[in-house]
């Protein structure tokens, strides 16, 4: 028939198979809900935490979640209501256990091998980033640990870092006025298409057009409704069905995730042929770039085959490195010029510090010498962390220990959570 179909209006019989279809799908759907939902029933109920203090559920689809995306201080409310460790409702109404108790937060990063990331948080990030280092498990971070992620490493992009920081800064020197975190934010995508894949995005070209991959990440992580898709990508994560589901903000996602892979793909392609054309089991040349690293230690025939990266694992680390390195690198550098420029005094101090280098191109360890402008990156990140919060899941039973108690709904004072 070439490509037609035929429609015909359903008979009797067919109208009864078309019931005893539509019940079918509906007999699937209920226990398919049921499937993801009575295991959840089950550890609300029969959870040590229960009996924890906490702010109230608002909603049973979005719990506390959605409120807490809206409102950046509302933890610090909670803390100042409940103490340093709470319950909190997540989506679908999950409990979920917030503290910034420094001994628990030591003794949960000090036992990595019981403390790990939830399959729905690793399956949040597999949706973007595909099958990189931040959707694997504990045990499979050992195949990342190549030579493209050390300090000898990061000391040969350094001038990658000066250079697009020297261009970005060129652009805006004669600019009154300017949104600071937009131009660092293209400034970052320069380093990191750069210093990672030895890929120009031009973003830093004067009167060139909006780079493409820049503009469909600020949509997904800076527009007004940026946090709502946020919690129904959480959602989808959850409970994977709802991937069928034209949730808002999906469309947006996946031109984002078609971007970055078309881009990932192209990259990689580029990279191998520039490689074996140079011999690349022998010598890398001059590419240093971070996915260079990774195709030379590959390609080495020291490295076996079980340890090697597939090309699928190589080009995931491609949107690996754009999410989280673009996002987080230009606030934090954005949070650390608006602490500079409330404390005059101690931006003068630093521009003193920085005055003393003879150069505009300084290396690592030039860098490395500044005691001041270390001071101001640590505290900065301190007090403005572009990550605010770790999520992590208990792989087996543990006590956790707390150095203030916490006074449960009945009252009961409380050392340690069991």
């Amino acid at each position: 028939m070439g490509g037609s179909f035929e429609y015909s209006q359903p008979t009797t019989n067919n109208r009864d198979d078309f019931a005893d279809t539509c019940c079918c799908c509906w007999d699937h759907s209920f226990f398919y809900v049921l499937f993801h939902a009575l295991p959840i029933l089950f550890r609300e109920l029969t959870s040590p935490l229960r009996h924890m203090r906490g702010p109230k559920n608002p909603s049973l689809v979005f719990g506390n979640f959605q409120k807490m995306m809206e409102d950046p201080n509302l933890t610090d409310k909670w803390r100042n209501e409940f103490g340093a460790t709470f319950l909190f409702k997540g989506v679908f109404g999950i409990s979920e256990l917030h503290t910034s108790d420094i001994k628990t937060i030591n003794h949960i990063f000090s036992k990595s091998a019981v403390y790990q990331r939830a399959p729905f948080a690793r399956a949040n990030s597999s949706q973007l980033t595909g099958n990189g280092i931040l959707s694997v498990g504990l045990d499979d971070h050992k195949h990342f640990q190549t030579p493209a992620f050390n300090v000898a490493q990061m000391r040969v992009t350094t001038e990658v870092f000066i250079e697009k920081a020297i261009q970005m800064c060129a652009n805006c020197i004669f600019t009154r006025h300017f949104e600071v975190l937009s131009w660092l934010r293209l400034m970052t995508l320069e380093i990191i298409g750069k210093a990672g894949f030895d890929y120009d995005f031009e973003a830093l070209v004067p009167d060139k057009k909006p780079n493409e991959l820049n503009e469909v990440l600020m949509q997904l992580f800076h527009s007004p409704l940026s946090n709502r898709y946020a919690t129904f990508r959480l959602a989808w994560s959850l409970v994977p069905i709802l991937g069928l589901v034209p949730l808002p903000g999906k469309s947006l996602f996946l031109a984002a995730q078609t971007k970055m892979f078309t881009i990932g793909h192209q990259i990689l392609a580029r990279s191998k042929a520039a490689i074996k054309a140079t011999d690349g089991e022998k010598d890398l040349g001059s590419k240093r770039d971070l996915l260079s690293v990774l195709l030379k230690a590959n390609l080495s025939t020291d490295v076996p085959a079980n340890q090697r990266l597939s090309d699928e694992e190589l080009v995931s680390q491609i949107p690996t490195f754009f999410v989280a390195g673009h996002e987080t690198t230009s606030t934090a550098a954005s949070w650390a010029l608006h602490v500079l420029l409330m404390n005059t005094a101690a931006q003068m101090k630093l521009r003193e510090e920085l005055l003393t280098v003879s150069t505009d191109n300084p290396t690592m360890d030039e860098l490395n010498s500044l005691t001041y402008l270390e001071s101001v990156i640590r505290e900065t990140m301190r007090i403005c962390a572009p990550v605010t919060f770790r999520h992590r899941m208990a792989t087996q039973e543990d006590v956790l220990p707390l150095s203030k108690p916490y006074v449960d709904q009945y009252g009961r004072s409380n050392d340690s959570l069991v």
